[in-house]
């Protein structure tokens, strides 16, 4: 269109929007001459080997020249440019910090105001998205819209459970929630991604092995929802299956014995995951909040595996300034954790 006798008109139609503009340069520099464009009166005029616009000025050098299609390397960087609330949330810019997400599957009778008070909560102690069960997406999403305009910020609320139909999108939906799960060794994945997406919904793509993030890679799957145990067979075949610039969620089982989801989210960290999802974290007990400060607080630190530095008041020989080292990772038991 661009380059037949409307190509004028185009350009025009073209310029009109901000992200437009990044595709109509893309474009133009693929002509061996390029159009000087007037915004305020909409006037094509010819220049010779470079793109200007008199207001305000840009000059691009024909050497940005590419070989590949401008129009869909732009497309491709502006829809990159565009992340969802929950790629936000799970993979903070800097890319070295940890990200801890919990899920709440209820187990115990609460009320709705007990509820309201948990979400609330969990806000506050940095967890970084909820994952709820379908009795209480509704609850959690609208708590957390409540919080705009608050420090901290709504977290984003999953539902766990995994698309299987057009009306469970349209209920996660209607809830409030901006994103959805979906298996993607489901028979109609593709056609419920699509629909998410028609919908406004992010989708995380929950995987088992590398074929299933193989396949999703090729949809545009941006998000992966993997289990620990699945990420450590085959020496990490699945992770290595999963495109470069992704976010993949590690699942990690609560209330591991020796607290060795603490160990399980420490080898995908290895792995380069930088977003943990604990699930059955909260099941309406009283240890939901200590037990939730708890992961975030040990899965997001930086401090050695092996071993913490404790006490600077003379621990040594009376020597002050001087630490002892001791093995870390002292066990916490919990009461929900016990074998019966």
């Amino acid at each position: 269109f661009l380059q037949g006798p409307d190509r004028a008109a185009a350009i025009m139609l073209l310029h009109h929007t901000s992200t437009a503009r990044v595709v109509l340069l893309a474009c133009l520099l693929q002509f061996s001459s390029a159009y000087l464009i007037s915004p305020s009166q909409l006037v094509v005029h010819q220049a010779k080997n470079n793109f200007c616009a008199t207001k305000p000025a840009v000059c691009v050098s024909p050497m940005l020249r590419s070989s590949a299609p401008a129009w869909s390397m732009a497309l491709a960087s502006a829809k990159k440019a565009k992340k969802s609330a929950l790629e936000k949330a799970l993979h903070k810019p800097s890319g070295l910090s940890v990200t801890v997400s919990v899920e709440y599957s209820q187990e115990a009778e609460k009320t709705a105001l007990e509820r309201e008070i948990l979400s609330c909560q969990l806000r506050k102690e940095k967890v970084a998205s909820l994952w709820v069960d379908r009795e209480t997406l509704n609850a959690f999403c609208s708590e957390q819209r409540a919080a705009k305009g608050d420090f901290p910020g709504p977290c984003p609320v999953v539902l766990r459970e995994p698309a299987t139909s057009s009306a469970d999108l349209e209920f996660v939906k209607e809830a409030g929630s901006s994103a959805v799960v979906i298996a993607a060794s489901a028979e109609n994945a593709g056609e419920l991604a699509e629909e998410a997406e028609k919908l406004g919904l992010t989708t995380v793509w929950e995987v088992t092995n590398k074929e299933q993030a193989a396949q999703a890679a090729e949809a545009g799957a941006g998000i992966f929802l993997v289990s620990a145990a699945a990420a450590a067979k085959d020496d990490g075949s699945l992770v290595s299956a999963l495109p470069p610039k992704s976010v993949w969620v590690a699942e990690i089982a609560a209330m591991q014995p020796g607290n060795n989801e603490i160990g399980e989210a420490r080898a995908v960290k290895a792995q380069g995951c930088k977003a943990m999802l604990v699930s059955k974290a909260c099941v309406g007990d009283v240890e939901d909040l200590p037990y939730a400060r708890y992961v975030v607080t040990e899965m997001a630190s930086k401090a050695s595996s092996e071993f913490k530095i404790t006490g600077m008041t003379g621990h040594v020989n009376g020597h002050y300034g001087t630490g002892t080292f001791e093995k870390g990772d002292s066990e916490r038991m919990w009461k929900r954790g016990k074998p019966e």
